[in-house]
């Protein structure tokens, strides 16, 4: 009776931790209810791949990334367990995205020391620009992408004739499909060599979810006042014609400041939808949230899917201006930061 007592009572304390962040599995569970059940010792058990098992009478930290699940007993009817939630990982050049941001389905951090985990949009007619692949500084790994904007004018191919330095990912790698949603994730570095004296434009777009029609501007960016303020950028058109510019006020949800000569860190949730009480979007700057979620249309009207893109890219570039980027990727999950 009291192992059912105490079985029942696990399963409504784990249940609930199950559904707030998934902090541990199914293998987990077999192994706690395989303690309670008295099936073996718990020295006698191997805990699955990625669990740790920790005294934690004396441990006073984890590895960054890691999940911990500790069990101790002294007798089957005498169980303690132990939910340490995963710690986040701030270093600048750590390999390993935070454990909670869940699966990652698409990363293109640049770690394949390339630019294959991105189509290129510099140079020739897109304007006097470069994409390189860097060491340092860096945010997630061994390496970073440079994009690099040099004054000039993109040629015939653009009626507005911005040139620009900008990457450019699939619809199936953003998951840019209609009521799907996704956390995506990046670390962008301004230097102010030769950010600041160079300034600002009108606008300065380095983030962006842009409609498959591409003919307008995107539904919704992120960039870069002339006032040094990061802001979120959310402007409905209508991809054809004229693109109906004016006919919907835009709206600049304000992110803080700019920063130079370090690494912010982004995390916007989105969903896509064309129906603004489904859609919505909501952000995070270096693990505080900027934006709360917020009902919005995401998707322009009629548009069917949006594919992400990251660039230095803005109006009359009178200097060279440069952006660092780093650790982009979609994931299901996340844990804000203290």
């Amino acid at each position: 009776m009291k192992r059912k007592v105490l079985k029942a009572m696990l399963y409504a304390l784990i249940g609930g931790l199950q559904a707030r962040r998934g902090w541990i599995t199914g293998v987990g569970l077999s192994i706690l209810f395989g303690v309670v059940e008295g099936l073996m010792p718990v020295s006698a058990q191997s805990l699955p791949s990625g669990w740790t098992d920790m005294n934690m009478t004396t441990a006073t930290n984890t590895p960054a990334g890691t999940n911990t699940l500790t069990i101790t007993s002294t007798s089957a009817r005498h169980v303690h367990t132990t939910l340490v939630k995963p710690i986040v990982s701030t270093g600048g050049t750590s390999s390993q995205y935070p454990a909670t941001d869940g699966n990652i389905l698409w990363d293109a951090g640049w770690e394949t020391g390339d630019t294959s985990q991105w189509e290129l949009h510099v140079g020739g007619h897109w304007g006097n620009s470069s994409c390189d692949v860097v060491t340092s500084p860096t945010r997630w790994g061994n390496y970073a992408g440079k994009l690099t904007l040099n004054p000039g004018q993109a040629t015939t191919k653009w009626k507005s004739g911005h040139a620009r330095a900008e990457i450019t990912a699939s619809q199936e790698h953003t998951g840019g499909y209609a009521n799907q949603q996704w956390y995506y994730s990046f670390s962008v570095y301004f230097p102010s060599n030769p950010d600041r004296t160079t300034g600002w434009g009108d606008w300065t777009d380095f983030t962006q979810w842009m409609d498959m029609r591409a003919k307008c501007s995107p539904p919704l960016q992120f960039n870069v006042t002339p006032d040094e303020q990061i802001t979120f950028h959310w402007e409905m058109t209508t991809q054809t014609g004229d693109c109906g510019y004016g006919q919907i006020p835009s709206i600049d949800y304000p992110l803080g400041p700019l920063v130079y000569d370090q690494w912010i860190d982004f995390t916007a949730y989105i969903k896509w939808s064309t129906n603004a009480s489904v859609g919505f979007a909501q952000v995070w700057r270096n693990g505080k949230e900027t934006l709360p979620l917020t009902h919005m249309q995401t998707f322009d009207p009629g548009g069917t899917g949006v594919y992400m893109e990251q660039a230095m890219y803005r109006p009359n570039t009178p200097g060279t201006s440069i952006i660092y980027i780093d650790g982009t990727r979609r994931h299901d999950a996340y844990q804000p930061y203290p």
